[in-house]
């Protein structure tokens, strides 16, 4: 629901900034706040959360794998799943 782009943040850190035209709702932005301090690792971090007046931008991991939707297709077992 937004454009992706790669960046850096606070320096030289790499990651994927998704910038979204608007500002979240509130009940987006709590997710957004929870999905920072989750830890796992088969789920992307989210960094921060930095509002604008006309856009809201996720700060993210960036993981350089390729393709999600040609991983899916090529992993036997995401193929069983989706």
């Amino acid at each position: 629901f937004g454009i992706v782009y790669f960046g850096h943040y606070r320096g030289n850190q790499e990651v994927a900034i998704k910038v979204i035209a608007g500002q979240l709702s509130n009940e987006a932005r709590q997710e957004a706040e929870i999905l920072k301090r989750l830890r796992h690792p088969n789920i992307i971090r989210y960094i921060d959360i930095i509002v604008e007046p006309y856009e809201t931008n996720l700060v993210m991991d960036f993981v350089d794998k390729d393709n999600l939707y040609r991983y899916i297709q090529n992993t036997v077992q995401s193929n069983a799943y989706w």
